[in-house]
């Protein structure tokens, strides 16, 4: 495993069976949330059937995106209900949208090619001009998820489909930063899914969502496919395991954990609409 930058702690959520609490569970840990029914749960505008990323826009809404198109929505979590969406270009930018990440006054979307796109928080119904970034990452997997990382300019940026030999069975992470803009080639994180999940069960691992939740300094990671996640520490040991229900989840794409606690996780509606479901903060 290779670091360029060192953080506190890693969360990841993989399909595992229930089992005796792993070493370094807590209250907080990503069981104490996903174990039991979400406390809300809303379905989503049509144009989010495809949900694919969450990210937070203020203390009450998120971000979301779907799957084809640059179309960002800010969705109240008080209602599920569109607050505004904005666009990406004229016409609007198509690609393979994975996940969405918001710094400053901007948000990034990356696509499954390792391209991230740059653009200013949009008003209703605006178009908004933005930048791309080949990030390197495409180069070595088919990416999934994204995250600010630990330093100012620094994402994260999860694989899900290795294309290199070398990653297969993996966990692969990468870094970089709007400092260098400049591709990367060496994983910030590598670390083998021994461990992290069952030997029989990590066919089924796919990341699908991602967080980092810096105030545990860990991330957190979804496989739809595998219905279930996971937590692991900087070394990529693990920390917590929980399955998900697969009526409540049956494809989660987005995650993200709000200011007062509250996690939101997003899913693919199989029936034309996607849907979040919102978790209040483990007492």
């Amino acid at each position: 495993m290779t670091r360029q930058l060192a953080i506190a702690a890693a969360a990841v959520l993989v399909a595992a069976p229930a089992a005796a609490a792993p070493p370094g569970r807590s209250a907080t840990s990503i069981s104490a949330y996903l174990s039991h029914p979400p406390d809300h749960q809303y379905f989503l505008p049509l144009g989010l059937s495809e949900i694919s990323g969450l990210a937070v826009a203020s203390p009450n809404s998120v971000y979301a995106h779907n799957d084809e198109h640059a179309i960002v929505y800010e969705i109240d979590l008080g209602s599920g209900k569109a607050l505004k969406a904005f666009a990406l270009g004229k016409p609007t930018v198509k690609g393979d949208f994975e996940d969405i990440a918001v710094r400053g006054g901007n948000i990034y979307l990356l696509a499954s090619d390792g391209h991230l796109y740059e653009a200013p928080i949009g008003e209703h119904r605006q178009r908004v001009r933005y930048n791309v970034y080949d990030t390197g990452v495409g180069t070595h997997c088919e990416t999934e998820g994204l995250s600010t990382g630990p330093q100012d300019g620094d994402f994260l940026i999860l694989c899900k489909k290795p294309n290199d030999s070398e990653f297969k069975d993996r966990l692969v992470i990468y870094l970089w930063n709007l400092r260098d803009r400049a591709p990367v080639s060496t994983p910030w994180l590598n670390v083998s899914l021994d461990g992290l999940v069952q030997p029989l069960d990590q066919a089924n691992f796919h990341p699908s969502a991602f967080y980092w939740r810096r105030d545990r300094g860990s991330f957190v990671i979804v496989s739809a496919k595998g219905h279930s996640a996971i937590e692991i520490d900087e070394q990529g040991k693990l920390i917590d395991r929980v399955k998900l229900n697969k009526d409540d989840h049956p494809q989660s794409e987005g995650l993200t954990i709000m200011p007062d606690g509250r996690l939101v996780l997003s899913d693919e509606g199989p029936s034309g609409r996607g849907k979040i479901s919102i978790y209040t903060l483990p007492r």
